[in-house]
């Protein structure tokens, strides 16, 4: 079955914990879709937990499907 992307962020948006909190509010059940977050996007929360000495990128408060590392920035079905 194909992806279907429903919300697709650019990279020029600073995409901060707000951005994505503000992006699952659009998707009510969020833990029906998943998140894609871009190379650059992944680079930048890197940068951030970094800089709050948070040890692992991909540690999460959330339980939700989320795959780092991709071409764009996205929730899909």
């Amino acid at each position: 079955m194909k992806e279907t992307y429903l919300a697709i962020i650019p990279d020029e948006v600073k995409f901060t914990r707000d951005e994505f909190v503000k992006l699952m509010r659009r998707f009510k059940h969020h833990h029906h879709v998943r998140y894609g977050i871009s190379k650059k996007h992944t680079a930048d929360i890197a940068e951030y937990r970094k800089q709050i000495n948070a040890t692992d990128v991909t540690s999460s408060v959330y339980s939700i499907p989320v795959t780092y590392d991709t071409e764009v920035t996205y929730v899909s079905n």
